[in-house]
């Protein structure tokens, strides 16, 4: 009998890991896709950024150097924007 007592102990215990480990795999995975559309949305903004001033720079016929410097500072400035969120 105290085998099949220590049996249904491991078994609770195994199930309450198992419950906790469900409720941990979900707020990663919750965290994980945040990160994921944080990404994504951070890459779309930057695109439309770069596309935007590469056209207004062909328009204008700006020299290469002052595209880039630009380009540098509106990054950068995004960047340091952004980093708290």
């Amino acid at each position: 009998m105290a085998t099949v007592s220590d049996d249904s102990s491991h078994s609770s215990t195994g199930s309450a890991s198992t419950s906790g480990a469900s409720a941990s795999t979900s707020a990663s995975a919750s965290t994980i896709l945040g990160g994921i559309g944080r990404v994504v949305a951070d890459a779309i903004i930057v695109a439309a950024f770069v596309l935007f001033l590469t056209l207004w720079f062909l328009q204008t016929g700006w020299p290469r150097w002052a595209f880039y410097a630009a380009l540098f500072l509106g990054v950068a400035g995004y960047v340091s924007i952004t980093r708290p969120w």
